[in-house]
């Protein structure tokens, strides 16, 4: 709605306007009246009207002093301008005011309405002007950084020439006086982009750096140094120790080119570069990782395949936690000395943590672990090993826990009481009675829970028919693992599966 104020020192007059006109018809709210010139600046000031219909002479200061007031901090109010008195002088300075209409007592309803209209007409058209030119500077605004963020794109991918670089970089304004350069590239956090590139800023001022992002790489912020030589180490230390290392919006490294000549030579240093930062996670948060510094022995796959293999190996008969931990560390030790990729690394970890997870007969066996890092991935294999320690926590014996986890282990096998006493070389009766004080359950119903739990699993996650599952969990027959299903759930098989069946479940092994 736009706001109307009336000032007239006839309250009849004001009255008058208020009730002989549908002031709601023409969109217009009547927000105050005043009765005097000094109470009209007065109320402006608190209802920013947007026409003041006012009289010209009035007690006191006269209608041109409320104009004259209220122009310069209000130049967008217009004035509608009221007389009794069909006088030239009145009429020129109004013009001279830029009112935007005159009218004479006795006041008509049709010219008045006439001038409100013609006003509210002025006040859209400037409302609209305004939205209009936000809207095409809002338009500048984001197409400029989208234009920068385009033209780094093809410097780095090497699609531009000497002429639009130097076209590119007057009209963009971007920082590239040179007379060297350093390319530097570091990775955000999900979400903390804006912050990274804030940061990054700040710190690197001194050096009237270009920021941006990177096309194609939506989590890499760019960041161009103008030197005249490469920054001394210790420099750079003092960034990582001060700020860098403390970061929440920073993912790792910053990765660091050789010196450039020129913004063409950008492209060449880009695969080392993005090389960096995908191997970043080895070293601490904040390391500057200079490109020409680094260099990475090829992958080991096949002696890593054979440590995982005599690790898993461990794991099936039993080895100590100190000793299957040793062969963890000695595993990461050496995926470490050629520092690989992530994905490499992550590809590794989600393949050894998987089928550790089934060799230990764990629920979720289709459960990914995609580790971010060397710590992560030590955090999973230990709570992954830790089932032992578990059981000996809920059950009070060491011994239990190792019991248990050997029949979660083996629980498809053919085992039976002897051999599992055998395995841990104590006498089958001392076994038998050990769980069934300790546990308040027999040999044989700890033996059918691992079963009837990977049958549940499977039953949820697979396709296999029953008369499979129960061979895949150690039944020689589905009549058996039905009764023991039922005993142990209250449901048959057929209506476990049809309640908890994942509908993008697939054949798992």
């Amino acid at each position: 709605m736009i706001k109307l104020l009336i000032v007239d020192d006839e309250l009849v007059v004001r009255q008058g306007l208020r009730q002989a006109i549908d002031w709601n018809e023409l969109g217009v709210s009547v927000v105050g009246d005043a009765d005097n010139a000094r109470d009209a600046i007065k109320q402006a000031y608190q209802l920013h009207p947007d026409i003041i219909m006012c009289d010209i002479r009035m007690p006191g200061e006269d209608g041109f002093s409320v104009i004259h007031t209220l122009r310069e901090s209000m130049p967008d109010v217009q004035f509608i301008l009221i007389s009794g008195y069909d006088d030239r002088e009145y009429m020129l300075n109004a013009i001279r005011c830029g009112v935007c209409d005159y009218l004479l007592k006795p006041l008509d309803i049709v010219e008045i309405r006439k001038a409100v209209l013609k006003a509210c007409s002025q006040i859209y058209a400037r409302k609209e002007k305004e939205r209009a030119l936000l809207e095409r500077n809002k338009f500048l605004i984001d197409n400029l950084d989208i234009l920068r963020t385009h033209f780094i794109s093809k410097l780095l991918d090497g699609n531009v020439n000497s002429e639009e670089l130097k076209h590119n970089v007057s009209s963009l304004g971007l920082s590239l006086k040179g007379p060297q350069y350093m390319v530097l590239l570091a990775k955000s956090i999900d979400g903390k982009m804006y912050e990274l590139m804030q940061n990054l800023a700040f710190i690197f001022r001194q050096y009237t750096p270009t920021i941006s992002a990177i096309q194609n790489h939506n989590d890499l912020a760019l960041v161009i140094l103008n030197v005249e030589e490469r920054p001394e180490d210790k420099q750079f230390n003092f960034f990582t120790k001060t700020f860098l290392a403390n970061l929440d919006c920073l993912d790792g490294i910053i990765a660091v080119s050789p010196l450039c000549s020129s913004p063409l030579e950008f492209k060449l240093h880009m695969p080392g570069l993005l090389d960096l930062i995908e191997r970043g996670f080895w070293y601490p948060k904040g390391t500057f990782c200079h490109v020409n510094d680094e260099v990475f022995p090829s992958f080991p796959k096949e002696r890593v395949q054979e440590m995982e293999r005599r690790l898993i190996d461990s794991i099936k008969k039993g080895k100590s936690d100190k000793f299957v931990s040793q062969q963890f560390e000695e595993l990461l030790s050496l995926i470490s000395e050629s520092r690989p990729k992530l994905s490499v690394f992550q590809e590794e970890m989600n393949y050894l943590l998987q089928t550790i997870h089934g060799v230990l007969g764990i629920e979720n066996r289709d459960s990914t672990y995609m580790c971010s890092s060397v710590s992560e991935a030590r955090q999973q294999f230990a709570k992954l090993c830790n089932m032992p320690n578990l059981l000996k926590n809920k059950y009070g014996s060491e011994l239990v826990g190792r019991i248990l986890q050997y029949i979660g282990m083996h629980y498809n096998e053919d085992i039976t009481l002897e051999k599992v006493a055998s395995e841990m070389y104590i006498s089958y009766t001392y076994l038998s009675r050990l769980l069934k004080e300790k546990t308040n359950l027999s040999f044989l119903e700890w033996l059918h829970y691992f079963r009837v739990e990977r049958a549940k699993e499977l039953l949820s996650e697979s396709d296999y028919s029953i008369h499979k599952i129960a061979e895949l969990c150690g039944y020689n027959s589905y009549k058996v693992l039905s009764e023991h299903f039922r005993q142990l759930t209250g449901l048959t098989a057929t209506e476990y599966r049809a309640k908890y069946s994942n509908p993008k479940k697939g054949n798992i092994e």
